[in-house]
């Protein structure tokens, strides 16, 4: 009896195959639509989880002792901060007083940015040839004012020349570290320690270059950009008093709500906030807030992108439903000739569940195979590491063959409930 039943079966399967295999070109089109669908939503995580690995790792990499310090309300995009709108009260001598009055705040790093034309001096000594105006290269990069501790805070390492000092901070002089990139953009493969060039129309003369970091989480190139003292970037370009932003640096063990409170009072104090009633004119974040902000932003941008994905498995499996339905259609007079001959309901249904099962299981399979590989290709080609979702990728097949079933199961029942008669009779 048990022989009789797996020949039956064999014989339903083997004739699901064959009802596939004759129109192959019409049941491919509906698997690669699968197959797109699946290594969209593998791709697309893949891609989702390398931009919040690459977040939390840039945030990491500066460490979690830290607070962050802008003026007026502020938002945070990663890291950075993006005043909401222009507070005056922020100055230099608060990042002193922090340091003077806080021993827990080991480093106050005042941070003053802007997008900035830079072009090279056009006669050089340096490059032992004059420049012409033609061959004088301009670009717009980013300029950052500091003061001498930004490479230990802010984690970035000289290689060529060095970093400006204290006291070049103090006495507003005109020195630069620029990045690789900028570098290149601005001299080429010269040597740029010791060349000068102009921000806006203010000399400033090179006296290093910081090792490449890469691009940040966000595409942005990190090594384009340049960093003077922070006193030369306030009074001599932007001409102002007032900052943007500062940095602190807090000693192992001693940040927390205490010291945060602490922050908030001295700067309250400072800017002369008496009223209970007054609000600050300031925000303060921990790096650990910011982190955890970004996590969940990233999770919802990661739920958010998969979400769109995965109605590509949907429309996907509405072309398989598409494609068995005309096929059912087609094959009326062959299922009536079947009933008439003693094929009965279950066989029928078992038939086409099979056939929405190996176009599910190819499309579904094939897709996940690719989303990995172009996971995998844009691991290799890009310097974002990019995350290989393996659960995603069975998760996305597996939801493929489940979409597959449900609409033959649709199918299959509307096939098996054809009566004999009508269906010998249909033309």
């Amino acid at each position: 009896m048990k022989t009789i039943k797996k020949n039956r079966t064999v014989r339903i399967a083997l004739e699901a195959l064959r009802a596939l295999d004759r129109h192959r070109f019409r049941n491919g089109l509906a698997v690669l639509g699968m197959v797109i669908g699946v290594a969209a939503v593998v791709i697309m995580v893949a891609i989702g989880r390398g931009v919040q690995n690459r977040v939390i790792k840039d945030m990491e990499r500066l460490g979690t002792d830290l607070l962050i310090v802008v003026a007026g309300e502020a938002r945070f995009r990663g890291a950075r901060p993006r005043p909401a709108k222009q507070v005056r009260t922020l100055k230099f001598e608060d990042a002193r007083a922090l340091e003077r009055s806080l021993p827990a705040v080991l480093k106050a790093i005042p941070l003053e940015s802007r997008n900035w034309q830079v072009k090279p001096i056009q006669s050089s000594v340096a490059l032992g040839a004059a420049y012409s105006q033609s061959d004088t290269t301009v670009t717009n990069t980013t300029v950052t004012g500091t003061t001498a501790n930004f490479t230990e805070v802010l984690d970035y390492e000289i290689y060529r020349g060095r970093s400006f000092s204290q006291a070049e901070v103090k006495r507003l002089k005109r020195v630069a570290v620029v990045g690789p990139t900028l570098s290149e953009n601005l001299f080429g493969d010269s040597f740029p320690v010791g060349l000068r060039v102009l921000i806006g129309k203010i000399p400033f003369t090179i006296i290093g270059i910081y090792k490449s970091k890469g691009l940040d989480a966000f595409g942005d190139d990190q090594d384009d950009q340049m960093f003077v003292p922070v006193t030369t970037m306030i009074s001599r370009i932007l001409h102002q008093e007032h900052l943007t932003s500062l940095i602190l640096q807090i000693a192992p063990g001693n940040l927390g709500v205490d010291l945060k409170n602490e922050v908030r009072a001295l700067l309250r104090e400072r800017h002369r906030l008496q009223q209970i009633s007054q609000p600050d004119d300031f925000t303060v974040k921990t790096q650990k807030e910011l982190m955890a902000t970004k996590k969940k932003t990233s999770r919802t941008f990661a739920l958010l992108i998969t979400s769109v994905a995965a109605i590509s498995i949907l429309v996907a499996g509405v072309g398989i439903l598409a494609v068995m339905l005309i096929s059912i259609q087609e094959r009326t007079t062959e299922i009536g000739l079947r009933r008439a001959l003693g094929a009965n309901r279950s066989d029928l249904l078992r038939q086409f569940l099979l056939e929405a099962l190996a176009l599910g299981s190819v499309g579904g399979g094939g897709g996940a195979l690719l989303g990995l590989l172009g996971a995998l290709i844009l691991r290799t080609v890009t310097p974002l590491q990019f995350a290989l979702p393996l659960s995603i990728a069975i998760m996305s097949c597996v939801l493929a063959i489940i979409i597959s079933l449900i609409f033959g199961v649709m199918l299959a029942r509307r096939a098996a409930k054809l009566d004999p008669v009508v269906a010998l009779t249909t033309v």
